[in-house]
């Protein structure tokens, strides 16, 4: 039965699996995606393109969110097992961490093209995401820990429809 209920041991196999998924998940969207759009924004757009894309992308980014935390509310019962106002910081400190790695992976391509172009790009892939953003992965995989940890705690457990 999909979505039935599960024996205790499938629950804290399906959490785990669930909670790394989310780590991995998060990391490499926050590490990869701000990357590859700052190298298309560096070759081929313009220095005021850039800055109207940046903008852009907090507006979209932004509203999507406040979508996404207005549906957890409204539409589903997550809001009823873990407070709005938790999800709601989670959800701005991964707005504003994507936008920091946007501007900083930019300025690190700019800097590393009129050093040597693609090659010293390439040649610097390592340290950029060890060095320059390392630290701020390691926080937001910590985020990504922490928001499936609490929605799948001992107590969060999905309401029944005939229940509410």
């Amino acid at each position: 039965m999909v979505g039935g209920p599960l024996h205790e041991k499938e629950v804290v196999n399906a959490r785990s699996k669930i909670i790394w998924v989310s780590v991995l998940s998060l990391a490499l969207t926050m590490a990869v995606s701000p990357f590859l759009a700052a190298m298309f924004s560096h070759y081929y757009l313009t220095i005021p393109q850039q800055t109207q894309f940046f903008y852009t992308l907090a507006a979209a980014k932004g509203l999507m969110l406040a979508w996404s935390l207005y549906d957890l509310r409204w539409q589903y019962t997550v809001t009823k097992i873990v407070p709005a106002g938790y999800i709601a910081t989670i959800y701005v400190i991964y707005w504003i961490a994507l936008l920091t790695f946007y501007d900083r992976a930019l300025a690190w391509i700019a800097e590393k093209d009129a050093i040597g172009g693609l090659g010293a790009i390439a040649n610097g892939l390592l340290d950029f995401f060890v060095y320059d953003i390392g630290v701020g992965i390691l926080f937001v995989g910590i985020i990504g820990f922490l928001v499936p940890w609490r929605l799948t705690s001992g107590t969060a457990r999905p309401i029944a429809d005939d229940e509410e």
